[in-house]
């Protein structure tokens, strides 16, 4: 199966907004292998770039404030930068355990993978994160995101702990610090 899902995204500030078209596309393969193992696959967000527009980027200038009895009012209009949407690509995996009439147990485990972070992974123990949203824009105001990760087995049984610490940088809007400790039975 494939399918596509054609967007349109607008984004509102007081008086300005910004716009553009983007594109999901996702796939599932089912398969004999394991009972029906399903494969999945999805890119979201590829698409135009987005730029900041509207009235409260309209300014008065003055071409030349030293010289004297010129127009000082010339209306101009300020220029935003433009920025990407977060290009996104997704993969998962799943299959039943067992599937009788009255039961089923299915297994699934998908990975995310924003264009903007990369993750690096210690014998399934350590999980090192680092990305920045705005790597490549002039002037850019925060953006970037750190992670760490912890995941230890409870000895003697199935049950799994895990603990994740992550930091984003927002610039103006400040640091915003999540912390997530989640158990898997």
């Amino acid at each position: 199966s494939i399918g596509f899902n054609f967007k349109y995204i607008q984004q509102r500030i007081w008086h300005m907004s910004a716009w553009g078209v983007a594109l999901d596309v996702g796939t599932l393969f089912k398969t004999d292998f394991l009972g029906g193992m399903m494969i999945g696959a999805t890119i979201s967000n590829f698409g135009t770039s987005m730029r900041m527009y509207g009235r409260d980027a309209r300014v008065f200038y003055d071409p030349d404030p030293n010289k004297y009895g010129n127009n000082d009012r010339i209306p101009a209009m300020l220029e935003t930068e433009s920025w990407q949407l977060p290009l996104n690509f997704q993969f998962g995996l799943s299959a039943y355990v067992f599937k009788t009439e009255n039961n089923k147990l299915l297994i699934s485990t998908d990975a995310v993978t924003p264009s903007d972070n990369y993750q690096y992974l210690f014998k399934d123990l350590f999980f090192l994160r680092i990305g920045n949203q705005m790597l490549f824009l002039k002037d850019a105001d925060g953006g970037l995101s750190l992670g760490v990760g912890l995941r230890t087995k409870i000895p003697f049984s199935k049950t799994v702990v895990k603990f994740d610490y992550s930091f984003n940088d927002y610039g103006r809007l400040k640091g915003v610090h999540t912390v997530v400790l989640g158990i898997e039975y």
